[in-house]
C-alpha cells in the first residue's frame, strides 16, 4: 500500500472502499457513531466530513476555494470539509466521476454513509509538494505546483517563493494555493499583523479595539474576567458596583467614611447608628461627642445615656462645665476654685492635713520627717532618719564619726574606731586592716597575688625566667606554649616550623606547621621525597592522592582521585567502565549481569522483546472483536467475534482459527461455530484439555443476553460433537448474564464455567461433553462490572477475579464446585469499570486490575497483600484493557492498552513477603497507532508470545497478530 498506484487502479481501490466510508452530519450522529463516525477510511488515509458548526462568528476564510485548507464547513464555499490528516483538512466538492477530481493518483470521487453525493478526497503522502512526480502530494488540489527558481524546483506554497519566487511571507502567515494568508488560529489581518478578533485584547471584535488593562477578549467583547468585579470603571477598573465603596451603585460614587455599600446603596454597618457628617457612622444614645444629637458634646467627666448627658454619682457638681466633687475636690474643695495647700486632703469640703502638723504651708509628719523630726525645723544629719520623732544613723552604718554615720567595722579611714585609718592598699576587715582583694599575700613590696606575679610566684620574692609568667603560682610558658630547655625559650608547637609538635622537630623545606604537624601550604599539595618538596595531589596524574600513585592510562586525577578520561566511565580497578550500559559492570565495579541480559540505566535487565511484524488476519467488511486464545502446545486455538451488523450488534458469528506459533494460519478457513441463523453471538472463551479444545459462547436471536452455549473441537478445529446449550440444559438458575469464561481441570477431569453479572458471579462445572452440567454455585457480590476471569490452581481449586461496587475481588471453589472460603476483597477503590486479570504462577494466584483510572495494581496471594505494588506506567488515559502471561521463573508479560495503542511490559514479581515489582525490560510498543479495540496475549512456547487484537484503522475492526520473541531472558 505504500507505492503509488496508477490513476485508473487507484480510482478503482477508491470505488472499492466506497461502503466503508463515513460522514459525521452532526454533533449528535458523532457521538452515536464513536470513533468511526467521524473517519473516511480509504486507501492508506483518514478522511471525515464536518456538516455543522455551533459557531456563528464571522469567518476570514468563508467562501475558501478547492483545495484550500479548513478546519471547520463554513470555511469553505462548498460547505465541505474533508480531512487530510489528525491536524485538519482541505475544501473539497461533490462529484460524479473520478475525471471532476484532481488528475493525481491520490485523488478520487468517493461516497460515504448517511451523505448522498459523492464527493472529492485525497490522500496526502507528503508535508509538501514534490515536484514532477504527477502527484499532488500534499492535497491541495494541484498537481506539481512548482516554481524554477533560479534551476531549482521549489513548491509553490513554500512560504519563501509563495506564488513567484522570492516572494516571502511574513512570519505569522501561511502560503496557501500561492498566496500568503493567515494560520486558521489567527485568521485576521490588522495593520499586517495576524491576529485573533475573538482573544486578542489589543483587536478584541474589531482591528483597533483596544481592551482597557483590566479587562480581556472573551469572544470579540472586552469584559471583566471574573464574576466577583464584573463592572468596569474607567481609571479604576474592574469594579462590583453592589459592594464597592469607592464605587457604590455608579462609577466614583464614594460612600461618607463609616458608611459601607450594600446592595449599590451606601449604608452605616449597623442598624443603630447614625451618619454624622464630618465623623462618621455613630450611637447617639451612647456617644459624648454625639449625645442625643450630632455635635452635642458632653461636660467632662459626663457620660451619655440614652442620647442624654449625665455626671457620675460623686461628681454631681460642675465647675467650668466639668463633672467634680466639691466634698472631696482639691481643686474645688467646699467651692469651685477653693484649692487645697500642697499635701492637703478636701475631706467634707475642708482642706485638712491627715496626718502631721502644716509647717511653713506643707503638711509634716514630724514622726518620720527628717526635715521636721519631732519638732518643725530640726533637721536630721546626713545618713539619720527620722524614726518616732528621734534622728537615728541605719544599722549598717551604726556609728557616728565626725558628725556621719559609719561602720568601725569596715571604714578604712575609722578602722576599729573614729579616725583610725589603713595604710595604702589595705582595707578594713572586721575592725582590722588587710590586704584589698582575696586571696593577695602581704609582701615586703606590698599586697600581691603570689599566683601571677612574676617577681613573687607561689611565695614572696621566688622570680620567673624573662621568656616565662607566673600561672597559678607557677612559672609557665603560658596556654599554647612549650618551654624548650636547650633554647631557653617559649615556643608554639602547633605553628612554629623549628619546633612543629614537640621541641627541636623541624619541617622539610617549602612546609608549614599548622596543627603541630608539618604540611605544604596548598591544600592541595603533599611533601614527596621523590621530588623533594611539595606537589599536587589532587590533580597530578603522576601523583593522584599521595606521592607516587600515578592514574592508569585513559584516566586523569581530579581533586585528588583517578577519574576516567571518557564523560559517563567510572574507573574499577585499572580500567574504566560505563555503570549505565557495561553488562560486566552494570551499575557498580562488581555488579555483572547474567550472560542473556543487558545493562540498562545501570540496570541488569532482560534485552527488549522483538515484536514481530503484525499479521492481517482479517480482510472483509465485518467487524472482528473479542478474540480469545490457547496454547496447544504446537499450534494456537483462537476464538472470535464477527460483526456482521457493521458495529450495530444485530448480526454477530462466533469463529475459530488456527494459528502457528508465528501468528500464521496453520488452517483455512475459519470454522464459523455458532449458530448462524440465531443471528447474535458473543463473549466466546477458549481453553485446551490436554487433547481438545473447549470452547464456551453466549448466542442469542437479538441482542438479549443470550444463552450459553458449549463446543468441543479436535486439535485441528474439527468439531466432535454439536454446540451444546448448557443454559437450557442446567436444572434451575443459569450463570450470571455476563461473558463466560471456560477451563479445563484434570483433577476434577472436566470443564468448568464462570461468568459475573447481576447477583455476584457464578461457578458451574459441566463435566467432559457438557451433556449434564451440575447447578450453578453462585457468590454473591451486588453487580459484577466488567469480565470475569477464570483460574484453576495446581491443587484443583478454582479462583474467579472479578470488579463489583468499585472493588477487585477473588471468589474461591473447591475441585468438587463447592465453596468453603469466603470472597477476597484486595482492594475497595478500583474506580474503572475495565482492566482486569489474573493468571496462577505456579504456586498462587497473582491478580492485576486498574486502580483510579491510571495506576495498575498487582496482588500476589489469595488475600489481600498490603502494600500491593502499583505500576506506574505512561500517562495518558486510562488503560482500558489488561492481559497478563507468566513466562515461568517469577518474570510476566503484561499488554497494556491505553489510548488505544498497545505496550507490553515485562516484571519479576517477588515470590514471598510483600508484592514488589523489578522491571525486566522498558516498554516496549506493539502498536503505535491508536486504533486498538481489544486486546489478547497467550504463551506460544517457551520464551515466546502471540498477541493478538482488533484494530479499525481501515475502518472496520479487523483482527491482527503479532509474535513477540523475549529473547530467552530471564
Amino acid at each position: 500500500m505504500g507505492v503509488h498506484a496508477s490513476g485508473k487502479a487507484l480510482r478503482a481501490q477508491f470505488a472499492t472502499f466506497r461502503a466503508r466510508l463515513f460522514l459525521a452530519v452532526s454533533t449528535d450522529s458523532t457521538r452515536a457513531l464513536g470513533h468511526a463516525a467521524i473517519l473516511f477510511v480509504a486507501l492508506f488515509g483518514l478522511f471525515s466530513i464536518g456538516c455543522s458548526s455551533a459557531d456563528d462568528s464571522p469567518s476570514p476564510a468563508s467562501g475558501a476555494k478547492f483545495g484550500a485548507p479548513c478546519q471547520r464547513t463554513e470555511d469553505c464555499a462548498s460547505g465541505l470539509c474533508v480531512r487530510r490528516d489528525a491536524s485538519g483538512g482541505i475544501c473539497t466538492r461533490t462529484c460524479t466521476l473520478a475525471a471532476e477530481c484532481p488528475d493525481s493518483p491520490n485523488w478520487g470521487c468517493v461516497s460515504a454513509e448517511n451523505f448522498a453525493p459523492e464527493i472529492c478526497a485525497c490522500v496526502p503522502d507528503a508535508s509538501v509538494e514534490i515536484c514532477n512526480d504527477g502527484i499532488d502530494n500534499e492535497c491541495n488540489g494541484r498537481v506539481d505546483d512548482c516554481l524554477d527558481c533560479n534551476g531549482v524546483q521549489i513548491p509553490q506554497d513554500d512560504p519563501n517563493h509563495c506564488g513567484s519566487c522570492d516572494n516571502a511571507c511574513r512570519a505569522d502567515q501561511l502560503c496557501t494555493l500561492g498566496e500568503c494568508v493567515c494560520a486558521p488560529e489567527t485568521p485576521f489581518e490588522c495593520n499586517a499583523q495576524c491576529v485573533n478578533l475573538e482573544t486578542n485584547p489589543q483587536h478584541c471584535g474589531a482591528c483597533g479595539n483596544s481592551c482597557p488593562p483590566a479587562q480581556t477578549c472573551v469572544n470579540g467583547v472586552c469584559s471583566c474576567p471574573s464574576t466577583l468585579s464584573p463592572d468596569y470603571c474607567a481609571g479604576t477598573g474592574c469594579v462590583d458596583l453592589t459592594t464597592d465603596s469607592a464605587n457604590c451603585g455608579t462609577c466614583d460614587k464614594v460612600c461618607p467614611t463609616g458608611q459601607s455599600c450594600v446592595a449599590s446603596k451606601c449604608e452605616c454597618p449597623n442598624s443603630l447608628q447614625t451618619h454624622c457628617p464630618g465623623v462618621g457612622c455613630i450611637n447617639l444614645s451612647g456617644d459624648v461627642a454625639n449625645c442625643g444629637s450630632c455635635g452635642n458634646k458632653c461636660p467632662t467627666g459626663a457620660g451619655c445615656f440614652n442620647g442624654t448627658c449625665a455626671c457620675p454619682a460623686g461628681q454631681k457638681d460642675l465647675c467650668s462645665d466639668v463633672c467634680v466633687d466639691l466634698l472631696g475636690d482639691e481643686s474645688n474643695c467646699g467651692a469651685c476654685g477653693n484649692k487645697c495647700a500642697p499635701t492637703q486632703q478636701c475631706l467634707a469640703g475642708t482642706c485638712q492635713c491627715l496626718p502631721g502638723v502644716l509647717c511653713n504651708g506643707v503638711c509634716s509628719n514630724t514622726y518620720v520627717d527628717v526635715s521636721n523630726c519631732g519638732t518643725c525645723g530640726n533637721k536630721c544629719a546626713s545618713g539619720q532618719s527620722c524614726t518616732s520623732g528621734a534622728c537615728t544613723c541605719p544599722a549598717a552604718v551604726p556609728d557616728v564619726c565626725g558628725g556621719a554615720c559609719v561602720n568601725t567595722q569596715t571604714n578604712s579611714a575609722h578602722c576599729g574606731a573614729c579616725n583610725k585609718g589603713c595604710p595604702s592598699g589595705q582595707v578594713c576587715k572586721l575592725g582590722a586592716c588587710a590586704c584589698y582583694a582575696a586571696g593577695q599575700t602581704p609582701c615586703p613590696s606590698g599586697c600581691t597575688d603570689t599566683q601571677t606575679d612574676g617577681q613573687n610566684c607561689g611565695a614572696c620574692g621566688k622570680v620567673c625566667p624573662a621568656a616565662q609568667t607566673c600561672i597559678a603560682g607557677a612559672c609557665s610558658c603560658g596556654a599554647g606554649k612549650t618551654w624548650c630547655e636547650a633554647t631557653s625559650t617559649c615556643v608554639t608547637t602547633t605553628n612554629d616550623p623549628a619546633n612543629c609538635g614537640s621541641c627541636g622537630k623541624k619541617c622539610e623545606s617549602g612546609q608549614l606547621c599548622s596543627n603541630s604537624n608539618c604540611v605544604c601550604p596548598n591544600y592541595n599539595e603533599k611533601w614527596c621525597a621523590a621530588v623533594g618538596g611539595c606537589t599536587d595531589v589532587y590533580s597530578n596524574s603522576s601523583h593522584c592522592g599521595d606521592c607516587d600513585k600515578a592514574c592508569p592510562a585513559a584516566t586523569h586525577c581530579s581533586f585528588a582521585n583517578c577519574l576516567c578520561d571518557q564523560a559517563g566511565q567510572a574507573l574499577c580497578g585499572t580500567t574504566c567502565h560505563d555503570f549505565l550500559t557495561d553488562a560486566t559492570h552494570c551499575g557498580s565495579c562488581t555488579k555483572a549481569c547474567a550472560a542473556n541480559e543487558v545493562c540498562t540505566g545501570g540496570k541488569c535487565m532482560c534485552p527488549s522483546p522483538i515484536v514481530g511484524t503484525a499479521l492481517r488476519l482479517t480482510t472483509n467488511n465485518t467487524h472482528a472483536l473479542q478474540a480469545s486464545a490457547v496454547w496447544n502446545g504446537t499450534h494456537i486455538g483462537v476464538v472470535y467475534v464477527e460483526d456482521v451488523g457493521g458495529g450495530s450488534g444485530n448480526y454477530a458469528h462466533a469463529y475459530f482459527a488456527l494459528l502457528n506459533p508465528d501468528g500464521t494460519r496453520a488452517k483455512t478457513p475459519d470454522l464459523l461455530i455458532s449458530n448462524k441463523p440465531m443471528g447474535y453471538a458473543r463473549h466466546p472463551d477458549i481453553t485446551w484439555s490436554g487433547t481438545e479444545f473447549g470452547v464456551v459462547f453466549l448466542q442469542a436471536s437479538s441482542t438479549s443476553s443470550g444463552d450459553v452455549h458449549f463446543l468441543r473441537l479436535a486439535p485441528d478445529g474439527t468439531p466432535k460433537a454439536p454446540a451444546v446449550n448448557i443454559s437450557t440444559a442446567t436444572a434451575g438458575a443459569a450463570l450470571p448474564d455476563g461473558a463466560p469464561r471456560i477451563i479445563w481441570s484434570p483433577v476434577y477431569g472436566g470443564y468448568a464455567l464462570a461468568s459475573g453479572g447481576h447477583g455476584g458471579v457464578g461457578l458451574q462445572r459441566i463435566g467432559t461433553d457438557g451433556s449434564a452440567p451440575e447447578p450453578v454455585n453462585i457468590t454473591p457480590g451486588g453487580t459484577v462490572s466488567t469480565r470475569t476471569i477464570l483460574g484453576l490452581s495446581s491443587s484443583g481449586e478454582w479462583a474467579v477475579a472479578f470488579k463489583s461496587s468499585y472493588a477487585a475481588s477473588l471468589a474461591f471453589y473447591n475441585a468438587d464446585g463447592s465453596k468453603t472460603k469466603p470472597v477476597s476483597n484486595l482492594t475497595s477503590w478500583t474506580y474503572s469499570s475495565s482492566g482486569l486479570d489474573m493468571v496462577y504462577d505456579g504456586s498462587t494466584w497473582v491478580t492485576w486490575w486498574v486502580e483510579g483510572y491510571v495506576d495498575i495494581m498487582v496482588n500476589r496471594g489469595a488475600t489481600a497483600n498490603t502494600p500491593f505494588a502499583a505500576v506506574k506506567l505512561a500517562q495518558g488515559n486510562y488503560p482500558r484493557q489488561l492481559e497478563a502471561v507468566a513466562s515461568g521463573g517469577g518474570a510476566f508479560e503484561l499488554v497494556e492498552m491505553r489510548d488505544d495503542k498497545i505496550q507490553l511490559y515485562r516484571f519479576a514479581l517477588s515470590q514471598s513477603g510483600p508484592t514488589s515489582l523489578t522491571p525486566l525490560t522498558a516498554a516496549t510498543a506493539v502498536l503505535g497507532t491508536p486504533s486498538a479495540l481489544s486486546i489478547e496475549a497467550v504463551a506460544a512456547g517457551p520464551g515466546k508470545l502471540l498477541v493478538l487484537w482488533s484494530d479499525n484503522r481501515w475502518g472496520a475492526a479487523e483482527l491482527y497478530a503479532a509474535p513477540v520473541d523475549l529473547q530467552g531472558c530471564p
